[in-house]
């Protein structure tokens, strides 16, 4: 026998060792199954063997340390499996022009012999344990296309022989420990597609003349160390789909030709130190996703936003924007997330023109100076999911459509001039797990069919003028771990059944309350309570003993 093909045939059992012993075998191919066990030592036996295919199963063990005798192997595949132990002694298998061990917890440093493999054409080892430096001889595979080392634990400096790659079209060194800069003659390597250097150690700046890798189009370095600016050459980089040079010490300002970057989808130049304006080409773009949030830029944002017409994703947050929201922001009608918070000097009114965004799951404008009431078809945005309005100058009542947003799993309207009344119907927000109303000048009570809320677990009302009880519905609030209703006017007992509810936090001062104190579980209190206070009622104390706590702090606030 020389062929043996099981592929994707349900398989369950171990790898048996005779098989080693079938030593015409050429091709092996067993990837899709759910073999267990180990690879067998009598593999290395199969020495006229240059296909293994033993990927997707639940293979467990080492890599068979004698693997460098199998030196006909052609293609070995070893992926998403289970297989530990130091990275195997491959030198003597030259004739490889495929090596994947992707997903599994190899360790060990990659031995220097791999240089011999001069007909490799990908090497694929993502996703292990491997440590130690990226010897110099990798840069002997002049073959090679794809080289993927990415989520592994190697360090020190990335090797100049990498320029040596030619062929080179994956490059990927993501999520590793580098403490290099990225080699200026990368540039060379004029057949790349992707560079992605994200969250591996990088130092320095962007090489200035990385424009020259015309036929690239992914380039990632975000969440390193880079400094300097962004080099103007990018602009030539005309084949790019995704830019994204996030979380690093960038300065300077946008480049004014970025629409040049006409395939462009994503582009990501978040958390860095870019200041300038917004480039106003920067609207005649294709982009889907478009992320500049924490940053330094100032000025307006761009009337003529809306003709980014295919945008999914907005993020503004956290600059230094002034102006009013553009009215016709109200037309992008793809966003899924947009982000306009933490600009301190964007004010005016939330246009009433964004209630047509029926497709968006995120908006957020909080920490703003953004005044007037908030639109009265807030209810069209039925997909909402996240609504955050919070820490504004936002006046009038809740819109009775609000009610309509039935996917709403967090509503943040704090810190605001907010007036009127809780909405009767909140019961509508089955989904929703974080409502903080907090700092307002709501009034009126809080609706009985609050405990219709089962998902909720934060819960801020405090600082409004809320009168009458507090319904016992909220008695059936089990996933509730943190209530304030504190300084409002409520009245009455408070519920003896809130003692069941899981609090880690309760603050219900400052009222008007009255009666006794129920005690709070002291089971919950081992486990979860932090904060808890009752003062200036007219309450009477009915506490167990904090004497047997486990749970570190417990705060206890009562004027009683």
């Amino acid at each position: 026998m020389n062929y043996l093909s099981l592929g994707a045939n349900k398989l369950t059992g171990t790898l048996p060792e005779a098989l080693g012993s079938c030593q015409s075998l050429k091709f092996i191919n067993l990837f899709n199954n759910t073999i267990s066990g180990t690879i067998p030592s009598t593999f290395v036996n199969l020495v006229h063997l240059n296909t293994m295919l033993l990927h997707n199963n639940n293979l467990s063990g080492s890599i068979p340390a004698n693997l460098g005798n199998l030196v006909g192997l052609v293609e070995l595949n070893l992926r998403n499996l289970q297989l530990g132990g130091t990275f195997p002694d491959i030198g003597n298998l030259v004739n490889l022009t495929s090596i994947n061990f992707e997903n599994n917890q190899v360790s060990g440093s990659i031995p220097s012999n791999i240089g011999n493999l001069v007909k490799l054409v990908d090497l694929y080892i993502q996703n292990n344990l491997i440590s130690g430096s990226l010897p110099q001889e990798i840069g002997f595979l002049s073959n090679l296309q794809n080289l993927n080392i990415s989520t592994n634990k190697l360090s020190g400096l990335i090797p100049e022989s990498i320029v040596n790659l030619k062929h080179l079209l994956q490059l990927d060194f993501s999520y590793n420990q580098f403490e290099s800069t990225v080699p200026d003659k990368i540039v060379t390597i004029t057949n790349l597609t992707t560079i992605n250097f994200s969250h591996s150690g990088l130092l320095g700046t962007i090489p200035q003349s990385v424009g020259k890798l015309a036929r690239l189009q992914i380039l990632n370095l975000k969440n390193n160390s880079l400094n300097g600016t962004i080099p103007q050459s990018i602009i030539y980089l005309t084949e790019l789909i995704t830019l994204d040079l996030s979380s690093n010490q960038l300065s300077g300002t946008i480049l004014q030709n970025l629409n040049n970057l006409y395939n462009l989808v994503n582009l990501d130049l978040s958390i860095n130190k870019i200041s300038g304006t917004i480039p106003k080409n920067c609207t005649k773009m294709g982009l889907k996703y478009l992320d500049l949030s924490s940053n330094l830029i100032s000025g307006p944002i761009p009337d003529d936003i809306n003709n980014l017409e295919v945008l999914t994703y907005l993020s503004l947050s956290h600059n230094q924007l002034y102006g009013t929201i553009p009215l016709t922001i109200g037309n992008m009608y793809p966003l899924i997330e947009l982000d306009l918070s933490s600009n301190s000097e964007l004010s005016g009114t939330i246009p009433e023109s964004i209630v047509s965004l029926n497709s968006l799951k995120k908006l957020d404008l909080s920490s703003s100076k953004l005044s007037g009431a908030i639109p009265q078809n807030i209810g069209n945005m039925v997909n909402l999911i996240t609504l955050n309005l919070g820490h504004n100058r936002i006046d009038g009542a809740i819109p009775q459509t609000i009610v309509n947003l039935v996917h709403l799993k967090t509503l943040d309207l704090s810190f605001n001039q907010i007036s009127g009344v809780i909405p009767a119907n909140i019961e509508a927000f089955v989904d929703l797990n974080f409502l903080t109303l907090g700092h307002n000048q709501l009034n009126g009570i809080i609706p009985v069919n609050i405990g219709y809320l089962k998902s909720l677990t934060y819960w801020n009302s405090g600082y409004n003028y809320i009168s009458g009880s507090i319904p016992e519905t909220i008695g059936v609030l089990t996933s509730l771990n943190y209530l304030d209703l504190s300084h409002n006017l409520l009245d009455g007992t408070i519920p003896d059944i809130i003692q069941n509810l899981p609090f880690s936090w309760i603050d219900i001062s400052s009222n008007r309350l009255t009666g006794t104190i129920p005690t709070i579980s002291l089971l919950q209190m081992k486990t979860n309570l932090y904060y808890l206070s009752y003062p200036t009622n007219e309450t009477t104390p009915s506490i167990p003993s904090y004497s047997s706590l486990s749970c570190g702090i417990v705060l206890y606030d009562c004027d009683c």
